[in-house]
C-alpha cells in the first residue's frame, strides 16, 4: 500500500497542515514504523497519511516523552481544517 504524493487529497492535507500549524510541511512519502494501516486500508479502501503533531523533539516512546500543549492544539486545529476539507471535497464530487 502506497498512496501517490500525487494523490488529490495530498494537496487538502498539505494546505490543512499549513493553516494549522502556520508553517510549511515536510512531505516524507515513505517512513518505518509499524501501524495497522493495512489493515484498516482493506477494509476502507481510501489514501493513507501519517500526520505526526508532536514536535521535533518530542522523544517517541523515551523515558522524557512530551508533548507541548501548543502543538497539541495546533494537531486538533490541523485536523478539523483537514476534516472540513476532505467532506467538502467528497460532497462537490
Amino acid at each position: 500500500m502506497f498512496t501517490s504524493l500525487e494523490h488529490k487529497w495530498t494537496k487538502i492535507l498539505e494546505e490543512s497542515i499549513e493553516e494549522g500549524f502556520q508553517e510549511k510541511s515536510l512531505k516524507v512519502p515513505l517512513a518505518g514504523g509499524s501501524l495497522p494501516l493495512y489493515s484498516l486500508y482493506k477494509i476502507i479502501e481510501k489514501p493513507m497519511y501519517i500526520i505526526p503533531y508532536a514536535q521535533p523533539d518530542e522523544a517517541n516512546h523515551a523515558p522524557n516523552e512530551n508533548l507541548m500543549v501548543e502543538w497539541f492544539e495546533k494537531g486538533v486545529k490541523t485536523s478539523i481544517i483537514l476534516l472540513r476539507r476532505l467532506a467538502k471535497e467528497e460532497i462537490e464530487k
